[in-house]
Protein backbone atom coordinates (compact mmCIF):
# COMPACT_ATOMS: atom_id res chain seq x y z
CA UNK A 1 0.00 0.00 0.00
CA UNK A 2 1.44 3.08 -0.88
CA UNK A 3 0.54 6.34 1.21
CA UNK A 4 0.50 9.79 -0.44
CA UNK A 5 -0.24 13.26 -0.02
CA UNK A 6 -2.98 15.40 -0.71
CA UNK A 7 -2.48 16.98 -4.15
CA UNK A 8 -2.86 20.33 -2.40
CA UNK A 9 -0.47 19.41 0.35
CA UNK A 10 2.16 18.19 -1.58
CA UNK A 11 1.70 21.00 -4.14
CA UNK A 12 2.64 23.69 -1.40
CA UNK A 13 5.84 21.63 0.11
CA UNK A 14 7.14 22.02 -3.54
CA UNK A 15 6.67 25.57 -3.74
CA UNK A 16 8.02 26.12 0.25
CA UNK A 17 11.29 24.02 -1.68
CA UNK A 18 11.86 26.43 -4.27
CA UNK A 19 11.33 29.77 -2.40
CA UNK A 20 13.82 28.35 0.07
CA UNK A 21 16.52 27.05 -2.98
CA UNK A 22 15.75 30.77 -4.43
CA UNK A 23 16.43 32.47 -0.97
CA UNK A 24 20.20 30.15 -0.47
CA UNK A 25 20.94 31.15 -4.07
CA UNK A 26 20.17 35.06 -3.87
CA UNK A 27 21.54 35.38 -0.07
CA UNK A 28 24.11 33.18 0.35
CA UNK A 29 24.29 30.39 3.76
CA UNK A 30 23.13 32.30 7.01
CA UNK A 31 26.18 31.09 8.74
CA UNK A 32 28.53 33.71 10.59
CA UNK A 33 32.16 32.74 11.07
CA UNK A 34 32.31 30.33 8.79
CA UNK A 35 35.12 29.37 5.96
CA UNK A 36 33.61 27.40 3.36
CA UNK A 37 36.50 26.27 0.06
CA UNK A 38 35.46 25.02 -3.09
CA UNK A 39 35.08 21.78 -4.23
CA UNK A 40 34.56 20.05 -7.90
CA UNK A 41 30.99 18.47 -6.70
CA UNK A 42 29.86 21.85 -5.76
CA UNK A 43 28.45 24.55 -8.41
CA UNK A 44 29.22 28.09 -7.93
CA UNK A 45 31.39 30.09 -5.83
CA UNK A 46 31.71 30.24 -2.05
CA UNK A 47 33.55 33.30 -0.37
CA UNK A 48 35.76 32.61 2.19
CA UNK A 49 35.76 33.97 5.95
CA UNK A 50 36.58 33.93 9.41
CA UNK A 51 35.46 35.35 12.80
CA UNK A 52 37.71 37.26 15.03
CA UNK A 53 36.85 38.31 18.95
CA UNK A 54 39.10 40.28 20.89
CA UNK A 55 42.55 39.54 21.25
CA UNK A 56 44.49 38.39 23.90
CA UNK A 57 47.69 39.26 24.05
CA UNK A 58 47.96 42.83 26.12
CA UNK A 59 45.50 41.48 28.51
CA UNK A 60 48.06 38.56 28.80
CA UNK A 61 51.28 41.13 29.02
CA UNK A 62 49.44 43.13 31.48
CA UNK A 63 48.87 40.23 34.19
CA UNK A 64 51.98 38.32 33.99
CA UNK A 65 54.62 39.01 37.05
CA UNK A 66 52.09 41.88 38.07
CA UNK A 67 52.62 43.61 34.84
CA UNK A 68 55.29 45.13 32.87
CA UNK A 69 57.24 48.00 33.95
CA UNK A 70 56.54 49.63 30.48
CA UNK A 71 54.34 48.77 27.61
CA UNK A 72 54.84 50.39 24.86
CA UNK A 73 52.22 48.93 22.02
CA UNK A 74 52.91 50.98 19.53
CA UNK A 75 49.57 52.17 17.97
CA UNK A 76 50.28 55.75 17.40
CA UNK A 77 49.51 57.13 13.90
CA UNK A 78 50.02 60.57 12.10
CA UNK A 79 52.09 62.87 13.20
CA UNK A 80 53.57 61.07 16.88
CA UNK A 81 54.71 63.69 19.80
CA UNK A 82 54.55 61.00 22.57
CA UNK A 83 54.55 57.11 23.01
CA UNK A 84 51.58 55.72 25.18
CA UNK A 85 52.60 53.67 27.60
CA UNK A 86 49.82 51.12 29.04
CA UNK A 87 51.96 49.60 31.63
CA UNK A 88 50.11 50.20 34.99
CA UNK A 89 50.45 53.10 37.31
CA UNK A 90 51.08 54.52 34.63
CA UNK A 91 54.34 55.21 34.01
CA UNK A 92 54.91 58.58 31.66
CA UNK A 93 54.25 58.08 28.23
CA UNK A 94 57.06 58.17 25.81
CA UNK A 95 58.50 60.32 23.08
CA UNK A 96 60.05 59.63 19.87
CA UNK A 97 62.30 60.99 18.07
CA UNK A 98 64.68 60.77 14.47
CA UNK A 99 63.59 59.65 10.90
CA UNK A 100 62.45 56.50 9.50
CA UNK A 101 59.30 55.48 11.57
CA UNK A 102 56.88 54.35 9.52
CA UNK A 103 53.88 54.50 12.16
CA UNK A 104 50.44 52.91 11.18
CA UNK A 105 52.59 50.06 9.68
CA UNK A 106 50.26 46.93 10.02
CA UNK A 107 49.80 45.77 13.58
CA UNK A 108 51.33 42.10 14.55
CA UNK A 109 48.71 40.54 16.61
CA UNK A 110 45.88 38.74 14.98
CA UNK A 111 42.22 39.64 15.26
CA UNK A 112 43.66 42.98 15.78
CA UNK A 113 43.24 46.58 14.48
CA UNK A 114 46.11 48.20 16.26
CA UNK A 115 48.73 49.46 14.27
CA UNK A 116 52.57 48.77 14.68
CA UNK A 117 56.04 51.06 14.26
CA UNK A 118 57.33 49.93 11.16
CA UNK A 119 61.29 50.58 9.84
CA UNK A 120 62.46 51.65 6.61
CA UNK A 121 65.99 50.75 6.98
CA UNK A 122 67.06 54.07 6.75
CA UNK A 123 67.10 57.20 9.40
CA UNK A 124 67.60 56.52 12.48
CA UNK A 125 63.93 55.45 14.54
CA UNK A 126 63.91 55.53 17.74
CA UNK A 127 61.23 55.53 20.54
CA UNK A 128 62.28 55.34 24.40
CA UNK A 129 60.65 55.42 27.85
CA UNK A 130 59.27 58.32 29.27
CA UNK A 131 59.87 60.02 32.47
CA UNK A 132 63.60 60.47 34.17
CA UNK A 133 66.69 58.78 33.49
CA UNK A 134 67.00 55.13 36.16
CA UNK A 135 69.96 53.52 37.00
CA UNK A 136 70.03 50.59 34.38
CA UNK A 137 68.68 47.56 36.02
CA UNK A 138 70.17 44.20 36.35
CA UNK A 139 67.18 42.28 36.78
CA UNK A 140 64.87 42.41 33.24
CA UNK A 141 62.47 40.92 30.85
CA UNK A 142 62.19 42.62 27.36
CA UNK A 143 59.80 40.83 24.86
CA UNK A 144 57.72 42.22 21.95
CA UNK A 145 56.92 40.90 18.53
CA UNK A 146 59.02 41.80 15.36
CA UNK A 147 58.70 40.70 11.63
CA UNK A 148 61.73 41.79 10.06
CA UNK A 149 62.42 41.51 6.20
CA UNK A 150 65.96 42.68 6.37
CA UNK A 151 68.84 44.64 7.91
CA UNK A 152 70.74 44.74 11.02
CA UNK A 153 70.72 46.75 14.01
CA UNK A 154 68.75 47.18 17.54
CA UNK A 155 65.64 45.99 18.53
CA UNK A 156 65.22 47.10 22.39
CA UNK A 157 67.94 48.45 24.64
CA UNK A 158 68.94 50.37 27.23
CA UNK A 159 70.73 54.19 26.26
CA UNK A 160 72.15 57.07 27.97
CA UNK A 161 70.93 59.24 25.45
CA UNK A 162 67.17 59.97 25.07
CA UNK A 163 67.43 61.04 21.67
CA UNK A 164 70.63 61.01 19.32
CA UNK A 165 73.30 58.36 19.61
CA UNK A 166 74.13 57.36 22.45
CA UNK A 167 78.17 56.45 23.87
CA UNK A 168 76.60 54.92 26.54
CA UNK A 169 74.93 51.31 26.10
CA UNK A 170 73.61 47.77 26.86
CA UNK A 171 71.25 45.47 27.73
CA UNK A 172 70.55 44.96 23.73
CA UNK A 173 68.56 42.44 21.62
CA UNK A 174 69.84 42.90 17.81
CA UNK A 175 69.84 41.45 14.64
CA UNK A 176 72.97 40.45 13.77
CA UNK A 177 74.51 40.70 10.24
CA UNK A 178 73.42 37.37 9.20
CA UNK A 179 70.09 37.83 10.25
CA UNK A 180 70.28 36.11 13.67
CA UNK A 181 68.53 37.74 17.09
CA UNK A 182 71.68 38.30 19.60
CA UNK A 183 71.16 39.50 23.30
CA UNK A 184 74.24 41.41 24.92
CA UNK A 185 75.25 42.85 28.20
CA UNK A 186 78.48 43.93 29.40
CA UNK A 187 78.98 41.49 32.51
CA UNK A 188 79.93 43.42 35.51
CA UNK A 189 81.66 45.87 33.54
CA UNK A 190 82.33 49.60 33.68
CA UNK A 191 85.70 49.78 31.68
CA UNK A 192 85.46 50.34 27.71
CA UNK A 193 83.65 47.99 25.05
CA UNK A 194 84.13 45.27 24.08
CA UNK A 195 86.17 43.98 27.12
CA UNK A 196 83.22 42.65 28.77
CA UNK A 197 80.63 42.05 26.23
CA UNK A 198 78.65 38.71 26.91
CA UNK A 199 75.77 37.86 24.26
CA UNK A 200 74.08 35.17 23.65
CA UNK A 201 72.38 34.28 19.81
CA UNK A 202 69.23 32.46 18.34
CA UNK A 203 69.36 29.08 16.63
CA UNK A 204 68.28 30.60 13.66
CA UNK A 205 67.89 33.63 11.56
CA UNK A 206 64.72 35.45 13.01
CA UNK A 207 64.41 37.25 9.37
CA UNK A 208 62.09 36.86 7.04
CA UNK A 209 58.75 35.98 9.34
CA UNK A 210 56.63 37.13 12.17
CA UNK A 211 58.02 36.11 15.67
CA UNK A 212 57.87 36.69 19.41
CA UNK A 213 61.28 37.60 20.94
CA UNK A 214 62.46 37.62 24.63
CA UNK A 215 65.62 38.05 26.75
CA UNK A 216 66.07 38.20 30.43
CA UNK A 217 68.56 38.64 32.66
CA UNK A 218 68.76 38.15 36.51
CA UNK A 219 70.08 35.91 38.93
CA UNK A 220 69.37 32.92 36.27
CA UNK A 221 71.40 34.34 34.22
CA UNK A 222 71.11 35.48 30.42
CA UNK A 223 67.87 33.78 28.80
CA UNK A 224 66.91 34.80 25.35
CA UNK A 225 63.75 33.10 23.48
CA UNK A 226 62.10 32.53 19.99
CA UNK A 227 58.46 32.37 19.63
CA UNK A 228 58.35 30.85 23.36
CA UNK A 229 61.21 28.69 22.54
CA UNK A 230 65.06 28.78 24.85
CA UNK A 231 67.74 29.49 22.08
CA UNK A 232 70.46 30.31 24.12
CA UNK A 233 71.56 30.88 27.38
CA UNK A 234 74.61 31.48 30.03
CA UNK A 235 75.68 29.22 32.87
CA UNK A 236 77.39 32.16 35.23
CA UNK A 237 75.17 34.27 36.74
CA UNK A 238 75.09 38.09 35.47
CA UNK A 239 74.97 40.27 38.54
CA UNK A 240 75.12 43.15 36.95
CA UNK A 241 75.09 45.37 33.17
CA UNK A 242 77.27 48.19 32.59
CA UNK A 243 77.37 50.81 35.78
CA UNK A 244 78.11 54.59 35.78
CA UNK A 245 75.20 55.95 33.67
CA UNK A 246 71.26 56.37 33.77
CA UNK A 247 69.38 56.44 30.82
CA UNK A 248 66.07 54.93 28.72
CA UNK A 249 64.68 52.13 27.47
CA UNK A 250 64.81 52.78 23.45
CA UNK A 251 62.77 50.84 20.63
CA UNK A 252 64.01 50.83 17.30
CA UNK A 253 67.73 52.30 17.08
CA UNK A 254 70.47 53.47 18.57
CA UNK A 255 74.72 52.85 18.74
CA UNK A 256 75.70 49.25 17.68
CA UNK A 257 79.41 49.17 16.68
CA UNK A 258 80.93 46.11 14.93
CA UNK A 259 82.72 45.85 18.47
CA UNK A 260 80.01 43.70 19.29
CA UNK A 261 79.48 40.36 17.70
CA UNK A 262 77.70 39.22 14.45
CA UNK A 263 77.70 43.00 13.49
CA UNK A 264 79.13 44.41 10.51
CA UNK A 265 78.01 47.22 9.70
CA UNK A 266 78.00 50.16 12.33
CA UNK A 267 74.86 51.62 13.76
CA UNK A 268 72.76 49.70 10.96
CA UNK A 269 68.48 50.11 10.14
CA UNK A 270 66.64 47.25 10.34
CA UNK A 271 63.70 46.90 7.57
CA UNK A 272 60.75 45.66 9.58
CA UNK A 273 57.99 45.92 11.68
CA UNK A 274 58.13 45.97 15.99
CA UNK A 275 55.22 45.44 17.84
CA UNK A 276 53.67 45.39 21.42
CA UNK A 277 57.24 45.74 23.45
CA UNK A 278 57.19 45.01 27.09
CA UNK A 279 59.66 45.77 29.86
CA UNK A 280 59.80 44.27 33.09
CA UNK A 281 62.34 44.87 35.87
CA UNK A 282 62.06 41.29 36.96
CA UNK A 283 63.21 38.10 35.21
CA UNK A 284 60.04 35.84 33.97
CA UNK A 285 60.41 31.94 33.84
CA UNK A 286 60.26 30.26 30.71
CA UNK A 287 56.83 28.86 31.48
CA UNK A 288 55.87 32.48 31.76
CA UNK A 289 57.66 33.39 28.24
CA UNK A 290 55.87 30.43 26.62
CA UNK A 291 52.70 31.48 27.92
CA UNK A 292 53.04 34.87 26.47
CA UNK A 293 54.05 34.14 23.25
CA UNK A 294 51.17 31.47 22.80
CA UNK A 295 48.90 34.24 23.81
CA UNK A 296 48.78 36.45 20.18
CA UNK A 297 45.25 34.95 19.46
CA UNK A 298 41.36 35.55 20.03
Amino acid sequence: MHWRLPREQGRRLAIAATLASLAFLVQGPTFTGATFTNDASVSGTFSTGTWCGTNIYPATVLATAGGPRNFLRLNETGVVTTVADSAAGPPPNGLPSGTGHLWGSVGLLDCSVATALGMNGTGAPRVRTGGPAIAGPNTITLTGWVNIASGQGRLIGFSRSSVGTSNRYDRMLYVDGAGFLRFGIWNNFTGAAPAGANTIRSDAPVTGGLHHIAATLGAGGMRMYVDGTLQAQTNAVITQGRTGYTGYWRVGWDALPVTWPGVTVAGGVLTGTIDEVAIWHSQLTAAQIAVLSAANHD
